[in-house]
């Protein structure tokens, strides 16, 4: 993880008020199985992050990747903070994935892992199985807090 910090700490009109520290950079993405990882290793560095105070967004991007070999609930690691507890507040798009398009499905972070939970009417709750396949895509961003 590398990044640039600005915390000018300029003073407002009224004391003691200071400017959020930001600090923008980049991290280091996987993406796996819970399971069982790919047969190739899938990371992607570069992928942006922005941390004001306690509010973290990221993003990241898989492109063509191959995900043959991977099985159980479908994950990303390696986020540059750890939340503080579980956040549903993103955004994703894919391609080579495989669900029942009646389910809904949302994005969460539990610790520093992002994971994709499936809802239906009258049902449990799920989380969305990695899909074996040679040309998946998988694009998101999302908002965090941390401790």
């Amino acid at each position: 993880m590398s990044g640039i910090i600005n915390s000018a700490g300029s003073r407002s009109g009224i004391i003691g008020t200071t400017e959020l520290e930001i600090e923008e950079g980049v991290w280091e993405a996987t993406l796996s199985g819970a399971s069982a990882p790919p047969d190739s290793e899938i990371k992607e560095t570069g992928q942006y992050y922005r941390k004001q105070g306690k509010r973290v967004s990221i993003r990241f991007q898989f492109a063509n990747v191959d995900t043959t070999g991977a099985s159980g609930g479908m994950k990303v690691t390696g986020l540059p903070f750890a939340s503080l507890g579980t956040n549903f507040d993103g955004n994703f798009q894919g391609y080579g994935l495989d669900f029942d398009p009646d389910h809904i499905i949302s994005m969460r972070i539990e610790d520093s892992t992002v994971w994709w939970t499936l809802t239906r009417d009258q049902t449990t709750w799920g989380t969305l199985q990695i899909f074996e396949n040679n040309s998946t895509y998988l694009y998101g961003s999302m908002t965090y807090d941390i401790a």
